[in-house]
């Protein structure tokens, strides 16, 4: 097979775009815009849902942000940057996914729970942070990196495939927290009712106290 990267770059170029180096480099600046575009707005909605912010604000600092993360990758060569966004990609935006998921065919049948997916609900209705979901997608992006190598002196931890030990860490991590979060809910609701319960036959026993007299 080939190895070497130029010559991977152009068997690729002359397979898909019959050797047609304009051709390539339409294709290619329509495919990156429509997929920065696409980031840009999943950030943006990201950090708006976290907390309120200016949308023009937020869109120019992180593509600032994005930008200047661009410049620096660059400077790192191609094929290392390639191989840095490749695996940066496919550990933290496959988890969100592989997290979800689990919630919808795992922790549902466990716990017994059963989503309605006709509507969507209101931001207000929902928590601001999900904890479990949290602690499960920092802990598998922490082990993604690792173990992907693209951090310098992180080499050591160089091993496996970072995406899967990363999927699998979420797994591992968000399913035990659920669990938790779950039965302390219930633990809540149940105190809530017995006080509620409490405090309704504590009123009405005073009202017939009162008729009585």
């Amino acid at each position: 097979g080939i190895t070497d990267y130029g010559a991977a770059t152009n068997y690729i170029n002359v397979y898909a775009f019959g050797g047609i180096a304009a051709v390539a480099a339409i294709v290619l600046a329509v495919a990156y815009f429509a997929c920065n575009d696409s980031n840009l707005y999943g950030m943006i909605n990201a950090v708006e849902n976290i907390k309120k912010l200016p949308h023009h604000g937020v869109c120019a600092v992180l593509a600032i942000v994005c930008a200047g993360l661009a410049a620096w990758l660059s400077t790192a060569g191609i094929a290392k940057s390639l191989e840095a966004i490749a695996s940066l990609n496919c550990v933290f935006l496959p988890t969100v996914t592989v997290i979800m998921l689990c919630e919808f065919f795992m922790i549902s049948r466990l716990l017994g729970h059963s989503h309605d997916l006709s509507h969507v609900p209101d931001a207000a209705s929902l928590p601001v942070v999900r904890w479990p979901a949290f602690i499960a997608l920092f802990a598998a992006g922490l082990v993604g990196v690792l173990t992907s190598g693209v951090i310098p002196g992180t080499e050591a931890f160089h091993v496996g495939v970072c995406s899967v030990q990363a999927w699998l860490t979420a797994i591992v991590v968000y399913m035990p927290l659920r669990v938790l979060e779950h039965r302390r809910s219930v633990a809540t609701a149940t105190t809530n009712t017995k006080r509620y319960i409490e405090k309704l036959w504590a009123t009405e026993a005073a009202q017939s106290v009162e008729l009585l007299k």
